[in-house]
């Protein structure tokens, strides 16, 4: 969606640009919408990448598919609470559920 509205906005300017007959303005804002793309694309995928990378070192994997074969640290029972994202445990204790089996 956001390719189609750039190439859609890019066709306005150089049309209006061009009923003006300012080219080298065109190229310039051409250019900078280009490069204000590629910037943005590039910081969204590293927000997309940091954001997976927070959950898969912080145990979601544990609770998203226990049975997968690439789930290494996921056990039959419940997770170990070394295993287990801080925020779980923290979140416990605020409910008063301080200790339990093997916690």
């Amino acid at each position: 969606i956001l390719a189609i509205f750039s190439v859609f906005f890019v066709f306005a300017i150089f049309f209006l640009l061009s009923f003006f007959s300012l080219l080298p303005l065109f190229l310039f804002f051409s250019l900078l919408l280009f490069f204000s793309l590629l910037v943005f694309t590039f910081l969204l995928m590293l927000l997309v990448l940091l954001f997976f990378l927070y959950f898969w070192s912080f145990g979601w994997r544990t609770s998203f598919c226990s049975t997968c074969s690439w789930n290494s640290t996921a056990t039959t029972t419940a997770a170990t609470a070394s295993s287990r994202p801080l925020g779980w445990r923290t979140g416990l204790a605020i409910h008063g559920e301080t200790k339990k089996a093997k916690d």
